[in-house]
C-alpha cells in the first residue's frame, strides 16, 4: 500500500537478473509514478536510452560523490 518517494536501483542484480528488466516491470506495475534512477559500476554494458525507455528517470554511474547523489535526490523529491 506504500508508495516510496524515490526508487535509486542498480541495474547489477544477483542472479542474471537485469535490472533494467525488474525497472520496467516497477514502472508497469508496482510505481508508475514514483520517480527511479538507474546506477551502475558497468556504465559500457547499458545504453542511456534503452535505461531511460525501460522508465527509469535519471541513469548514472558509480562512483557518486555525495554532492552529486544529493543534488539528484533533491531534484526529484
Amino acid at each position: 500500500e506504500h508508495q516510496p518517494d524515490l526508487i535509486i536501483m542498480d541495474l547489477i542484480l544477483g542472479h542474471n537478473y537485469d535490472g533494467v528488466v525488474l525497472g520496467r516491470e516497477i514502472r508497469e506495475g508496482l510505481a508508475p509514478e514514483t520517480p527511479m534512477i538507474a546506477v551502475t559500476a558497468a556504465i559500457l554494458s547499458y545504453n542511456r536510452n534503452d535505461v531511460l525507455a525501460a522508465g527509469f528517470d535519471d541513469f548514472l554511474s558509480w562512483p557518486l560523490s555525495m554532492q552529486v547523489l544529493r543534488e539528484i535526490v533533491g531534484s526529484y523529491l
